[in-house]
């Protein structure tokens, strides 16, 4: 009696199986590492965004503002360019004669904008999804007789509120000089 051999055996198809379906986790393995690779990337990319953003706004004002000699504004003291509150607030007049008012209020930066004509906004510059953890001004050569130019250091930690991709916080620290020569 002779067989006919068309087909597989038992152990052929538990092999060839066994097989494909190492081949199926490897590239599933690709796969996922491929995907936690990009949401870590894009969060990274929005916490610089927001950063950058926030940094970039803050930074053109701070570089607007004028003098206050003399001074009978709210905003600063007499004297001074800057009012700084608790190293995390920093106020100052803009070249359209605003008080402009920076600050940490829950883990958001906010602006407070007081217009010469006394209309105030409250406004949030980052967004809700981030968790602004550290705000510092540090500001050097405010007063008039100190023959310095001013400059206002803004120390910023942010992070994302939720950690889906675990993005590490962002900590940024860059210094701005007003325009306005104060040399008086």
């Amino acid at each position: 009696f002779k067989m006919n051999q068309k087909g597989f055996t038992l152990i052929e198809l538990i092999i060839s199986t066994f097989i494909f379906s190492l081949i199926m986790v490897a590239i599933l393995n690709f796969f996922i590492f491929g995907v936690k690779t990009q949401m870590y990337s894009f969060s990274s990319n929005n916490i610089l965004n927001q950063t950058n953003y926030t940094i970039e706004y803050i930074s053109r004002f701070i570089r607007m503002a004028k003098n206050t000699y003399p001074s009978n504004s709210f905003c600063v003291k007499n004297g001074e360019n800057f009012l700084v509150e608790n190293n995390n607030s920093l106020s100052f007049i803009d070249y359209k004669n605003d008080c402009h008012k920076f600050y940490l209020k829950n883990g958001q930066i906010r602006e407070n904008r007081v217009s010469e004509d006394g209309n105030e906004e409250d406004l949030p510059l980052t967004s809700l999804n981030f968790n602004v953890k550290n705000l510092e001004f540090i500001v050097e050569g405010n007063g008039k007789d100190d023959k310095k130019q001013p400059r206002v250091t803004i120390l910023l930690e942010i992070e994302e509120k939720e950690k889906k991709a675990n993005a590490p916080p962002v900590k940024i620290q860059t210094t701005i000089t007003q325009r306005t020569i104060d040399l008086k």
